[in-house]
């Protein structure tokens, strides 16, 4: 995320900027329709839901970042995390329509270096969780949101492990990042894209929602079936528009 989104003054006045606090004190000015949406504090370099009231104080993201649903615990996932993740990303029977090859446990740890919060998500953008099955304490899986520039759109990959695929595990997850995505940091639109192959997952987002977008031929190479094709589904917020103005600060 560039620190050229926030200013202090704006650069548009067809469009007045909106000015809200940081908990370190500095007051950052935004395009009106970041507000009550994920922004980065230049100074503190802190994740910020912008306020939604001027010269209120913005609520720092790391809290919001804990969720629960009813069977499952979702956090952010750390490096450290490799380990207890290792078998879900070695087993073939996870890759079947995954566009790479089983992880080994280097290429695992870049993976979750690379969207470690905060520091991996200010350059990835990618907001990666961990799923554990509360009552065993396991983890059965890891979830994604890749967020396009200013927070409108949400892009969204999950990877459930064999063991515990077919008992509503990815229903209950994805479930539970709309409910963040939408009413925490206000995303616009979440999309997510499968082989066409992929039965389970053209059942599951539809069942929450989604609706298909169109298919893509050759979207994905599978290192084994080649080029396969792509069915795009998306699920936008019932209370927002679908065309979000481009940020006049940049």
């Amino acid at each position: 995320m560039s620190d050229r989104r926030l200013s202090e003054e704006s650069e548009n006045a067809e469009d007045p900027a909106f000015r809200f606090r940081c908990q370190c004190g500095v007051f950052l000015t935004i395009a009106p329709f970041l507000r009550g949406r994920v922004v980065l504090c230049p100074r503190c370099k802190a994740f910020l839901i912008a306020a939604t009231i001027k010269d209120e104080f913005g609520k720092h993201l790391d809290p919001f970042l804990q969720l629960d649903s009813e069977r499952i615990s979702l956090r952010p996932a750390r490096v450290r995390d490799w380990k207890p993740l290792m078998e879900s990303h070695q087993d073939e029977r996870n890759y079947r329509f995954e566009t790479s090859e089983p992880n080994t446990p280097k290429t695992l740890r870049q993976i979750l270096r690379q969207s470690s919060y905060p520091k991996g998500f200010r350059s990835s953008q990618i907001l990666r969780f961990l799923i554990t099955e509360k009552k065993g304490q396991e983890a059965i899986g890891t979830v994604s949101l890749a967020f396009s520039p200013d927070y409108c759109v949400a892009n969204l990959g999950i990877l459930i492990h064999f063991p515990f695929q077919g008992e509503g595990y990815g229903k209950e997850t994805v479930r539970t990042l709309i409910e963040f995505a939408f009413h925490k940091v206000r995303v616009g639109k979440i999309a997510a894209a499968c082989d066409v192959e992929n039965l389970a997952c053209r059942g599951l987002f539809p069942s929450l929602g989604f609706s298909k977008e169109g298919e893509l031929r050759d979207f994905f190479r599978h290192p084994r079936r080649g080029w396969i094709d792509a069915c795009l589904m998306a699920l936008y917020h019932p209370d927002s528009p679908r065309q979000y103005p481009h940020s006049p600060i940049l």
